[in-house]
């Protein structure tokens, strides 16, 4: 079973803080991505966007996101980790994603200003525009979604961790039928030879008792 956790979503939404909590109560360890991009640039992210643009900034965090190789643990990448595609797929991989989701309304109250909170716009790009662009993305990659509007941080932390523990146990369970089937298949397949011991008699088992029972007939009646 994949071990660790990603926490994806909209700036905002709680990833580090909503992380952070869950990584202690599942007694696994943390990491900020964002954090492990500064320290490979020796840059605060901003100085790193201000250096090489957007795309130049994509291009690492997609590779340093892609590279992280960890277990056991729960990871908050940055929001526009979603854009990166090696990324993405080795999350897929190595982890469950987590989509912690927030209606417009919500997050908008959260952030008076995008710019302040370090969030990045294309020229002519609103707020709203960079929500609209995103979510399409993290429905695409989420394995479990857990909806914020209305609920405190307590509540959030509490909707995720019953929703880790439910989507876990139904892997276990998907595991076990895919186990069964597989395991039938090969004991249906096993009784096509005759040579082989099974909970079944073959076709050739079943023409040789025949012959012995007729020969014990032939026996008692002389």
């Amino acid at each position: 079973m994949k071990k660790n956790l990603i926490f994806i979503g909209m700036p905002a939404v709680g990833k580090s803080t909503v992380g952070i909590v869950v990584a202690k109560r599942l007694g696994m360890n943390f990491i900020d991505a964002d954090l492990l991009i500064q320290e490979q640039e020796k840059k605060l992210l901003r100085e790193i966007i201000a250096d090489v643009g957007q795309d130049g900034f994509l291009k690492i965090e997609n590779q340093v996101n892609a590279e992280l190789e960890t277990e056991n643990s729960v990871i908050s990448p940055g929001g526009s980790v979603i854009y990166c595609r090696d990324a993405m797929r080795h999350y897929k991989e190595i982890g469950t994603i987590v989509y912690l989701q927030a209606s417009y309304q919500t997050i908008k109250k959260r952030i008076h200003n995008p710019k302040k909170r370090g969030v990045v716009l294309r020229k002519g790009q609103s707020f709203r525009d960079l929500y609209n662009e995103r979510v399409p993305y993290f429905e695409k990659y989420a394995d479990i979604t857990v909806c914020e509007d209305g609920c405190r941080i307590e509540d959030t932390i509490e909707n995720v961790l019953n929703a880790v523990a439910e989507y876990r146990k139904q892997q276990k369970k998907q595991k076990k039928k895919r186990f069964r089937k597989n395991y039938s298949t090969k004991y249906r397949k096993s009784t096509k030879h005759p040579g082989k011991r099974t909970g079944r008699y073959t076709a050739a088992k079943k023409t040789e008792t025949k012959k012995a029972e007729t020969k014990k007939a032939e026996v008692k009646k002389t």
